[in-house]
């Protein structure tokens, strides 16, 4: 069996405290540190993740896909200034992301650093959207976004901005909603998730302002939005790819390599991890941590693991079985990609073509004498289209012009008549 000597063990560490220590802001999530202390300071929740990894073993051979519905709460705190750390159009372009995320069937394409080809047949969709809470679940005028009032602006990387004893807010219906807190950290974390099986008084995901939305508080290397799809695959019981410890350890996913550590970046076509068995790892992967650009895959053991969570008798069933019941309508794109419809109770639209090349259209059904507002944004969060209150024709169509645009992938904003709706656009 070869053991890596303690002096490159040591040496791998340094050379990631240098990384730290640059201008880059690197995204450093803490799930597995903040996991490993509850469940020393709590034999419980280690005995509860054990029956939960048990249960997933069981389950897994015989699970029937099936698409899954998950509502989710933001809580948005202030900065000194009194304002709110990230805008609403922040949090409707990271749920637009996370369904982007969780929905793909596939690697798009057009993706500058396309998987490995070892790795394409293991590609999954997980076939999971997200939504906004109704009003029986979710009391606030603006749904989906909590705007939290408060004095105390920065907050340590631990379970006090999920305590309302210590000032900070506890999580809304637990059993029912994913909250997420989206605050100003101190010190170099990014974000953390509990995995399941911890205590329902810090059940959620707390992440940083600075790796949540598009504007410019936002790293370039992190405007995707896909911090928040790593730490809901936490979330949703998936380990890091580098598992459990320091590094070298088993993420609990059979189709998935074992990593030395976190990945920065983009690192180079077939990147090699220094653990036993010298495995080709899995950089594309939203459990890794290279840059927004590179990350753009789940594979089947990872979506088999997570819909495990969801069987009758699983760990996070109360999300789909009491909370998505209560749902608002929400953006949902149909399997065809060259017209995908977009429903709401009262609303349609569609996007065509889409992919695009030099023009793309809007048709709006039922939408007689509304004010319409549309912004486009680019993959980093560049502002590439904006038109309020835009003329339809007798048709209810409305045309833009992409073609000087780079190809890439985009989202498409709609503001109506008090409403919000976001969609992806592909330009080619």
């Amino acid at each position: 069996m070869f053991r890596l000597p303690c002096c490159l063990l040591f040496f791998s560490f340094f050379v990631s405290s240098v990384l730290f220590s640059q201008e880059r802001a690197y995204r450093k999530i803490i799930t597995q540190e903040v996991q490993f202390l509850a469940e020393r300071a709590d034999p419980a929740v280690a005995d509860k993740r054990a029956q939960i990894a048990q249960f997933s073993d069981s389950v897994a051979p015989h699970l029937e896909f099936r698409h899954l519905t998950l509502p989710i709460v933001f809580h948005v705190f202030p900065s000194p200034s009194g304002q709110p750390l990230v805008s609403e159009e922040d949090v409707h372009f990271q749920l637009a992301a996370l369904n982007r995320d969780f929905g793909i069937a596939e690697v798009a394409s057009d993706t500058i650093f396309p998987v490995e080809a070892a790795f394409t047949e293991l590609r999954a969709g997980l076939d999971i959207s997200f939504c906004t809470p109704g009003p029986e679940l979710f009391p606030l005028p603006l749904s989906g976004i909590h705007v939290v009032e408060t004095e105390q602006y920065f907050w340590p990387a631990d379970h006090s901005v999920q305590t309302a004893e210590l000032g900070g807010i506890s999580p809304w219906k637990p059993a029912q909603l994913i909250n997420v807190w989206v605050v100003d950290l101190e010190g170099e974390s990014s974000g953390f998730a509990q995995m399941p099986g911890g205590s329902p008084a810090t059940d959620g995901i707390v992440i940083d302002y600075q790796f949540f939305g598009y504007g410019d508080h936002v790293h370039p290397s992190y405007s995707e939005g896909k911090t928040l799809t790593h730490l809901m695959g936490n979330y949703l019981n998936l380990h890091d790819l580098w598992g459990a410890s320091v590094g070298c350890s088993d993420d609990k996913v059979g189709d998935t390599p074992i990593h030395n550590g976190p990945n920065y970046g983009c690192p180079l076509y077939k990147h090699v991890s220094t653990c036993q068995g010298y495995q080709l790892e899995m950089t594309h992967n939203f459990m890794d941590n290279t840059d927004d650009i590179c990350m753009n895959m789940f594979t089947l053991g990872q979506k088999k693991r997570v819909h495990a969570l969801f069987q009758e008798g699983g760990a996070r069933e109360t999300l789909i079985r009491d909370g998505a019941s209560s749902c608002l309508p929400y953006l949902q794109v149909d399997d065809e990609a060259t017209s995908p419809l977009v429903k709401e109770d009262e609303y349609d639209f569609q996007v065509f073509p889409n992919p695009a090349n030099t023009v793309f259209t809007l048709r709006l059904i039922r939408m007689q004498n509304i004010s319409l507002d549309i912004k486009v944004y680019s993959s980093v969060g560049a502002l590439m289209y904006e038109a309020e209150s835009a003329s339809l024709t007798e048709n209810g169509e409305y045309r833009i012009s992409c073609e000087k645009w780079p190809a890439g992938m985009y989202v498409l904003h709609l503001s109506f008549n008090g409403s919000m709706r976001s969609t992806q656009l592909i330009i080619q």
